[in-house]
């Protein structure tokens, strides 16, 4: 009880980290925020819209959750990012809960541990977007489906439910996931006979699955004759795998770099866990299983032609868990001489991580003033001095804290000293003394402009979409107007009719730019 307790309050400190100090500006988090305002504005819980346009990127389970907070707290980026925090908090509890019983309470501190020293699990769990339901949704399932496999069936509806919530949260890859994993699982333990099928209820399980999901999916075809079933489909599910979408192209060992950042340093073991999970597998089923998830996804995704390092974030918990029962199995017998290999790729990597940011920091003109802010995170490679120092005393317990220590206090730092002043330099926050001046003008956004400024006007912006359209709106027009656009359409503009440019800035870690004219 008092390690859940201990880790409770330390998933709450991570994954809440500076959730209301930065403002809703990264493009999915600013449309799926602004998506859930909108539906709460008109009281709708059918039909996704960013600025009054049809969304169909993602079903509506996260929407909910945002328009609950909204309705509790008021709109604002706490409010918006809260539930997604909560969903890490109620994932490290429920991975630490299951994994001690499944294997053991040790395995399950270091597979915690792991989890909650991941970056990009932190950065995803900050974020108003369904990949942190996503991520629950698919661990409650993979874990009780292999509970339904081993006859447990108190699972049956654990699982379902979670499919379900996952179906409503992204889409297909709820079912497509944990079907790929079963059949594998099955297979490989020669396991598949329907006695073995039959715990899985598959009757029963697809009546709950339909009696949840089908009421959404079937209203919001109605409401859009169909259109926002054929764009999510059509367009999110099967043309985002087999062609590249927004410029995130895919390629085949992309997945799997992601996942060795994502559990970074402890994924430098990986290849020793692997070879001794195939010394034990007999001894350790649900590792095994565990293995199953990580490479079923890795490898579906690594035939994606389209690919964002968020896709794997369902794997990384798994992947935490593996980690975690190696280094419990090896702890009490684990030499530096080897493990040396994986000491030094972990040690030269976390000193490129400071080093690499104040390069980064430097060569991008808007963030040049903030290269210092590099040397925070010399806390990197100093917690992988700690853990070898720790290892040559033959202690694997105080090498897993020397890392998770430095890679959290990192993270918060990072939460609450670097973001915030990089977000600063967006130009929604950089513009608003710019607006405020202006407030009385008409607001008009015209051709693609940034869509975090709809959330920042806490609602829609009214959107002309070509010159003619602009003509006719300004003709005869006398009232006073306030144009954001992009600098690409700036020339056309100027030609319409007497703006002047009162702000322009580059869109920070964009290739476009912002331009505020007024009239």
């Amino acid at each position: 009880m008092t390690r859940l307790i201990l880790l409770s309050c330390i998933a709450i400190v991570v994954y809440t980290a500076n959730i209301w100090g930065t403002s809703i500006y990264i493009l999915d988090e600013a449309k799926n925020a602004s998506c859930a305002m909108e539906m709460l504005q008109r009281n709708d819980l059918i039909v996704p819209t960013f600025n009054n346009e049809l969304r169909t990127d993602k079903p509506p389970l996260h929407y909910y959750f945002m328009m609950l907070a909204y309705s509790l707290f008021g709109v604002s980026a706490f409010s918006a990012r809260l539930f997604s925090a909560m969903a890490g908090v109620v994932l490290t509890l429920y991975l630490f809960r299951k994994v001690s019983k499944l294997a053991n309470e040790q395995t399950a501190l270091y597979s915690s541990l792991i989890s909650l020293s991941s970056v990009q699990l932190a950065v995803q769990f900050h974020m108003a977007v369904p990949d942190p339901y996503l991520i629950l949704c698919l661990a409650v399932a993979f874990i009780s489906l292999y509970e339904l496999i081993q006859g447990k069936a108190a699972a049956f509806f654990p699982f379902y439910l979670s499919i379900a919530f996952g179906f409503l949260t992204k889409g297909l890859i709820a079912l497509v996931f944990p079907g790929l994993v079963a059949i594998a699982y099955l297979v490989y333990t020669n396991s598949f006979t329907w006695y073995v099928v039959k715990r899985l209820h598959l009757i029963k399980g697809a009546a709950i699955f339909l009696l949840i999901t089908l009421p959404w999916y079937i209203a919001v075809g109605m409401t859009t004759d169909g259109e926002w079933l054929r764009g999510f489909f059509l367009d999110h599910n099967i043309n985002r795998y087999v062609s590249t979408m927004e410029g995130h192209r895919g390629y085949f060992f992309t997945p799997l770099l992601f996942l060795l950042v994502a559990t970074f340093p402890y994924s430098v073991f990986i290849i020793r866990a692997l070879s001794w999970i195939r010394r034990f597998r007999r001894d350790e089923p649900f590792i095994v299983y565990c293995l199953f998830v990580i490479v079923i996804i890795t490898v579906f995704f690594s035939f994606s032609k389209t690919m964002l390092p968020g896709y794997i974030g369902p794997v990384i918990p798994f992947m935490a868990i593996v980690l975690g029962r190696y280094l419990n199995a090896v702890s009490k017998e684990f030499s530096p001489s080897k493990v040396f290999v994986p000491f030094f790729i972990a040690l030269f990597a976390s000193i490129a991580i400071p080093i690499a940011g104040y390069i980064g920091l430097e060569q991008y003109e808007p963030t040049q003033n903030l290269k210092s802010y590099a040397i925070l995170f010399s806390l990197f490679p100093l917690s992988v001095l700690a853990g070898w120092i720790y290892a040559r005393g033959f202690v694997g317990p105080k090498l897993v804290l020397s890392w998770s220590v430095g890679w959290i206090i990192s993270m918060l730092i990072f939460f609450y000293v670097v973001y915030p002043n990089l977000d600063d330099l967006n130009p929604v926050n950089k513009s608003k003394s710019i607006r405020s001046q202006y407030a009385n003008y008409r607001l008009i956004g015209y051709g693609k402009f940034n869509p975090a400024f709809v959330f920042d006007n806490r609602k829609p912006i009214e959107n002309i979409k070509n010159l003619e359209q602009l003509k006719s709106v300004m003709a005869g027009q006398s009232e006073q107007v306030l144009v954001i656009t992009r600098s690409k359409y700036l020339n056309d503009l100027l030609k319409v009719t007497d703006f002047k440019v009162v702000f322009r800035s580059q869109d920070l870690f964009e290739h476009a730019e912002t331009v505020i004219l007024i009239r």
